[in-house]
């Protein structure tokens, strides 16, 4: 679920600000979703990993962009931005929407 709310994120923020959508960014949504979603899904009810998808999509795609404006680091595949900021706002996320059984 958090993948596709974050592979949705990704396309739609992409087909806005750039014209286009792209399959590579799609892609990279999906990833992002996993990441973010894997320190919490033994913790966390079906529901809430749909806005941590979202939520994640969105700060990853401009973290991306940050990164490329500014930093000019060479990542291919933004595996740095992806993992370091989908696993900071999954693991905030978590704080927020944890479900005490």
């Amino acid at each position: 679920i958090s993948a596709s709310a974050s592979s949705f994120a990704f396309m739609c923020l992409d087909w806005t600000l750039t014209g286009k959508p792209k399959f590579i960014g799609f892609l990279t949504g999906a990833g992002v979703g996993i990441v973010a979603i894997a320190a919490s899904c033994g913790f966390i009810e079906p529901w809430a990993a749909l806005p941590i998808g979202l939520f994640c999509g969105t700060v990853v795609y401009f973290l991306i962009k940050i990164k490329e404006k500014y930093l000019q680091l060479d990542d291919t595949l933004d595996i740095a931005a992806c993992h370091g900021g989908g696993g900071l706002v999954g693991t905030v996320c978590l704080g927020v929407c944890v479900c005490l059984r």
